[in-house]
């Protein structure tokens, strides 16, 4: 693995703010934590995007997330 990125844009949206790139290899194990409490409650996805050490981009892993509020 060359390089890692997540990005958390609202359902329907190509863009969102990249958070956590990262160049450690990681098994079995968290990738890093996102943090909500600034965000408007909604549906988001998280996306993983992995670059290989040949700088090939590879397919994105994308979650679909609600974020609610705290009751």
């Amino acid at each position: 693995m060359g390089f890692t990125n997540t990005k958390s844009p609202r359902r329907g949206s190509d863009t969102g703010r990249p958070s956590q790139p990262g160049r450690t290899a990681v098994v079995a194990g968290p990738l890093g934590r996102w943090d909500t409490t600034a965000l408007t409650p909604g549906d988001y996805q998280l996306r993983l995007v992995v670059v290989d050490n040949q700088g090939t981009l590879l397919s994105p892993c994308i979650v679909p997330v609600r974020v609610v509020p705290l009751q």
